[in-house]
């Protein structure tokens, strides 16, 4: 079987509107994992954001509710 790429859907600058965004699309059916979760919380703002990952075959649905959002 075949594993799906994952893409990065949106990067944050703090955990917190990663968070609201990630439950935002799981209540919609679509996986997504958060990735920097922990270094977005030690190292300064914006150096390593926190970044929100959907499967490729999401992207686009997860994308335009972000966009909707």
């Amino acid at each position: 079987m075949k594993e799906e790429a994952m893409v990065v859907l949106a990067e944050y600058n703090n955990t917190m509107q990663a968070e609201m965004a990630k439950v935002m699309l799981e209540s919609n059916g679509i996986e997504v994992s958060m990735r920097n979760e922990y270094m977005a919380n030690t190292i300064p703002t914006g150096v390593m954001p926190v970044q929100l990952v959907v499967c490729e075959s999401d992207f686009e649905q997860a994308k335009a509710l972000l966009v909707a959002r």
